[in-house]
């Protein structure tokens, strides 16, 4: 299902989700919107794709930026290279239109730099920190450093790529959390807060969200999140 997105994802962008049922994802992230779709590597995925939404011809209206995969990762294990080949050689029927493939496991996007749909679209990755605060607030997904790395080879490819760091945590220092993002080669940068407010994350203070932002302008566009406005 293509629908415009509300809330406080990335204003002006639309989502694809193309599963029905629950989806189990398997790093259970404690600041997930999406309860119904954690889970662990002991849940079972009770996912389906919605195959007639497989027939919408998304050739109408303006040329959109669309953003995969909606209240999942399309890298969860639930989801095999065939699903995931399949969602991309969907998507790349419509080079009209902006599509953004954002995981926590960009590592295993590697297996697909290939595709031709990367003429027309974007890697993204979550960046929290530069810290490893612990699964209570960060979960069971890769670690920051490992998510870097790989999204280092995947802009080495020559596929463009984003990174979002949300929720911001407290991270190390300005100047060692932009160099990680720094690696990741983004063309732009996104700061959010935790928007439902059902974890209390570790936060940074707003001097310390202003110079890590006056370190990343250094070499990309950063974009403040409406949620994110408590630190300007």
């Amino acid at each position: 299902m293509l629908k415009y997105s509300s809330g406080h994802m990335y204003g002006d962008i639309w989502t694809l989700s193309l599963f029905g049922g629950k989806f189990s994802c398997e790093f259970s992230c404690p600041y997930c919107w999406k309860d119904r779709f954690k889970g662990d590597s002991t849940t079972e995925s009770k996912h389906h794709f919605i195959e007639e939404d497989f027939n919408i011809d998304l050739n109408y209206g303006e040329p959109k930026t669309i953003f995969i995969c909606e209240g999942t990762d399309i890298c969860s294990r639930a989801l095999s290279d065939q699903d995931i080949t399949r969602i991309l050689d969907y998507c790349h029927q419509y080079p009209r239109h902006t599509f953004w493939v954002q995981s926590k496991n960009p590592e295993r996007l590697l297996n697909f730099t290939e595709h031709g749909i990367w003429e027309h679209a974007y890697i993204g990755t979550t960046l929290e920190s530069d810290l490893e605060l612990g699964q209570e607030y960060m979960g069971f997904a890769p670690s920051r450093a490992d998510r870097a790395y790989a999204m280092q080879a995947i802009a080495a490819s020559g596929i463009k790529t984003y990174t979002t760091l949300e929720p911001l945590m407290k991270f190390s220092s300005a100047k060692n959390f932009a160099a990680m993002v720094e690696q990741c080669n983004p063309e732009f940068v996104f700061i959010g807060r935790e928007s439902l407010r059902r974890v209390k994350v570790p936060e940074p203070f707003r001097y310390e969200v202003f110079a890590l932002r006056t370190e990343i302008e250094k070499f990309t566009r950063v974009i403040m999140k409406e949620n994110a406005q408590v630190w300007m």
